[in-house]
C-alpha cells in the first residue's frame, strides 16, 4: 500500500471517530427540542422553518453543493475538488446510507416534511465541523445558531457570541448533558 494512501485511511478513520461520532447524533433530539420544539410546522420571525429550523441560506448551501457534486459517488471521487472531504468514501465505520453529500435538491417547502428537515439539518451539523472546522460541540451549535460567518470572525471563539446564543448552546447542552 502506498504510505499516501494509508495517510488518507488514517484521516478518514480521524473523521470517523471525531466529525462523524456519536456526539453530533447524541445532541440532535436536544437541538429539535430548543429549535422548534418537534413541531415540523414551524415557523420562526426570522424564516427559519421545520424542526431543525434550517434558514434559507443553509437550504440554498445545500441545493448547491447538491448541484456541484451530482454524479459524485465512490468510484467518482475528485480529491482535488473537494479536499476538505478527502477520504470521506473510505471511512468503513459510516452507515452504508450515509451521504456526504446531498442528493436530491429541496425546496423550501419540502422543509415542512420530516424527513428533509432532518436530513439537511443533520448534514448541515456534520458540514459544520468538518467544512467549516468547527471542532467542538459548543463551536458546532454557535454556528448554527449564530451562524458561521460571524463565528468565524470572531475567531471560532464562542464566548464572544450574543447572550441569546450563549443561553440556546446552554439549554442544549444542558439537556443532552442530563440524558447523558
Amino acid at each position: 500500500m502506498k504510505p499516501i494512501l494509508i495517510l488518507y485511511i488514517g484521516i478518514a478513520i480521524l473523521f470517523c471517530g471525531i466529525c462523524w461520532g456519536d456526539e453530533i447524533d447524541d445532541v440532535i433530539p436536544f437541538l429539535i427540542k430548543v429549535e422548534s420544539g418537534g413541531d415540523v410546522r414551524a415557523i420562526s420571525n426570522k424564516g427559519a422553518i421545520g424542526l431543525f429550523q434550517i434558514m434559507p441560506i443553509v437550504l440554498k448551501e445545500w441545493n448547491m453543493v447538491c448541484q456541484e457534486n451530482q454524479g459524485i459517488g465512490q468510484k467518482k471521487y475528485d480529491k482535488h475538488k473537494h479536499p476538505e472531504n478527502l477520504g470521506m468514501y473510505w471511512c468503513s465505520c459510516l452507515p452504508s446510507d450515509f451521504a456526504p453529500y446531498p442528493r436530491y435538491e429541496y425546496t423550501y417547502q419540502s422543509l415542512f416534511r420530516e424527513n428533509v428537515s432532518w436530513e439537511v439539518g443533520e448534514w448541515y451539523l456534520r458540514r459544520l465541523a468538518t467544512h467549516y472546522k468547527c471542532t467542538t460541540l459548543e463551536q458546532i451549535l454557535t454556528a448554527y445558531n449564530w451562524g458561521i460567518t460571524r463565528l468565524r470572525k470572531a475567531g471560532y471563539d464562542c464566548s464572544k457570541a450574543p447572550r441569546s446564543t450563549r443561553n440556546y448552546v446552554k439549554k442544549v447542552m444542558k439537556l443532552y448533558k442530563e440524558v447523558k
